[in-house]
């Protein structure tokens, strides 16, 4: 077997040969095999034949892109982006529809299976039907070259950027806004001091607040940028101090207000909610309004209810469980969010309690002053929950939790962290249509005997 493990790969980089597709991973790619050897090939689906360029080879596998498919699969449709898989924000473009959900919620249902050991009820994607502008939030890369500064997205598993004119999954007036401030920047004599021009648009409100993020804010040339970005349609325009040692994230702590109001306006499910740049908040109104709606209606009535939300941010949920009476208490460790759902629930007229700190320290400690909650929602980033969260709830013993999932893996390892609770109901929420990303909304309640 060791000998075997040593063998050398059948294929190498650089070779175009036949592969038979399998299986999609829970990732961007489909699963292929040639010659016995796993490929991993974007832009295919299983049951297809095609033609791969092998692009990259190690011991345990490859990876591949298609030169040409041999045998297309009923659900194949031809994509509407120039960029698709190029710019490596979409990954499903080339899948209709009805498969391209129905890839979801069985990539979701097998990654819970496959954490809890049992098959749990996974109902159909909330979905808009051909989504098109759907996402909110304009977010470009900038990079420095011999013309100026230009804007785009980075290529799939790589560095390189991929210019854009236009963006079909994204907000129009927003996309335009983005790529008129990059000319802007340019004209104003802005260099490679830039990292990215992010730009958010109010669902319902028709706001637009543009944030230019630099590496720092030595900036001889800042007036005249907003002198020429005065016009171009910003309702609100800030700076955004971002680090180079922070490469990874877009934004740093650091904003300051250049023109405008600090918050943008974006209603959802019949609140408005004041957002600042720096703050989280669904970048898909239609998604968002889904994730509401299953939340309340897996919670029930919550009038005269306790309710505890976990990294509640700016209390999206919270805010609706106020308005529904409850009495909501939002944890949250970024203070410009508490910030903005204070502002927001001030604004609303709705009474909603804040606590700001980790939610690892703040909720064990809410559990040894014995606070007392009906309900919990838990709606935490990527990584899903900490221990101390899941050991915290449990003692809490709520009648009803419901999380609140943006990763199927953290999601199903929490689900059976969190003894004592059986999960009663998984919508898959798709709030990324065309990448293979899939959110869902968990119920959970007390096994019997618990």
């Amino acid at each position: 077997m060791r000998a075997d493990r040593k063998k050398p790969a059948p294929i190498h980089e650089g070779d175009v040969l036949e592969a038979s597709v399998e299986t999609f991973t829970l990732g961007p790619d489909a699963v292929a095999r040639a010659r016995g050897f796993v490929l991993f090939v974007p832009g295919a689906i299983p049951g297809e034949r095609v033609r791969v360029r092998v692009t990259e080879v190690s011991r345990r596998f490859g990876r591949g892109e298609i030169v040409d498919v041999l045998s297309p699969a009923p659900s194949r449709v031809e994509p509407f982006c120039p960029v698709y898989l190029a710019c490596g924000g979409c990954h499903l473009q080339h899948v209709a529809d009805d498969a391209r959900r129905e890839v979801k919620r069985s990539n979701l249902a097998r990654a819970l299976e496959h954490a809890l050991g049992r098959s749990v009820p996974v109902g159909p994607v909330a979905s808009e039907p051909s989504p098109r502008a759907y996402r909110e939030k304009v977010a470009l890369t900038l990079e420095h070259g011999p013309r100026g500064l230009r804007g785009g997205f980075y290529r799939a598993r790589s560095r390189d950027l991929v210019a854009i004119e236009g963006c079909p999954v994204q907000n129009e007036p927003a996309t335009r806004l983005a790529l008129a401030l990059v000319g802007a920047l340019n004209a104003a004599g802005a260099g490679p001091e830039m990292r990215a021009v992010v730009v958010r648009a109010g669902a319902g409100t028709g706001e637009l607040h543009a944030v230019v993020v630099a590496r720092h804010d030595r900036l001889p040339w800042l007036e005249r940028f907003v002198a020429l970005a005065r016009p171009l349609g910003a309702t609100g325009l800030a700076l955004n101090v971002s680090p180079e040692r922070e490469r990874d994230i877009v934004l740093g702590p650091e904003t300051r207000v250049l023109e405008g109001p600090p918050r943008y306006r974006t209603r959802v499910a019949g609140i408005e909610y004041l957002v600042s740049p720096t703050s989280f908040f669904q970048t898909n109104a239609h998604a968002a309004e889904a994730i509401v709606a299953n939340v309340l209606r897996m919670l029930g009535s919550p009038s005269g209810k306790r309710v505890l939300d976990v990294y509640g941010g700016v209390g999206l949920l919270a805010l609706q469980v106020a308005k529904r009476g409850g009495h909501a208490l939002v944890v949250e460790g970024n203070p410009a969010s508490i910030a903005d759902g204070r502002a927001s629930a001030e604004a609303a007229k709705l009474q909603v309690s804040f606590r700001r700190g980790r939610a690892e320290d703040l909720v064990p400690r809410l559990a040894r002053e014995r606070s007392r909650f009906d309900h919990v929602i838990l709606d935490p980033p990527r990584e899903g929950c900490h221990p101390r969260v899941l050991e915290a709830v449990r003692a809490f013993a709520p009648k009803k939790i419901v999380y609140v999932s943006c990763d199927p893996e953290s999601l199903g390892r929490d689900l059976a962290n969190l003894h004592g609770y059986g999960v009663t109901e998984v919508v898959p929420i798709d709030m990324f249509p065309h990448a293979y990303h899939v959110e869902a909304v968990a119920a959970l309640e007390p096994s019997p005997g618990h």
